[in-house]
């Protein structure tokens, strides 16, 4: 399944924690070989050799989920469901939360 995946699609994918067991993520590329350092990360140890892509993590509850700064490694054989689709929900800005900070997130 996740030979398939291209940047864009949706990921699901499981995660071994009570308090978050799945995830939502936006592609950011294709199944890839890991061919760097080893590394720790949110998602794991990552080791060369590993067979991973690079995601977006979505946060959200219901059926709204916005992007994050987070970008995550998801290894191949966690991803559990791939190219469903999303709908982005048009944001607006509000002048009383962030004066300063102009970033937009996508919400889906």
């Amino acid at each position: 399944m996740a030979a398939t995946v291209v940047p864009g699609d949706f990921v699901c994918c499981e995660i071994d924690s009570q308090q978050e067991p799945w995830m939502i993520g936006l592609a950011e590329t294709g199944l890839i070989k890991y061919e760097g350092g080893e590394q720790i990360t949110w998602m794991g140890r990552i080791m060369a050799g590993d067979l991973l892509i690079w995601a977006t993590k979505l946060e959200g509850s219901g059926n709204i989920f916005g992007a994050t700064e987070k970008r995550v490694p998801i290894f191949a054989e966690d991803i559990r469901l791939i190219k469903f689709p999303m709908k982005q929900l048009e944001t607006r800005t509000s002048s009383r939360v962030g004066r300063g900070d102009k970033r937009v997130f996508a919400r889906y």
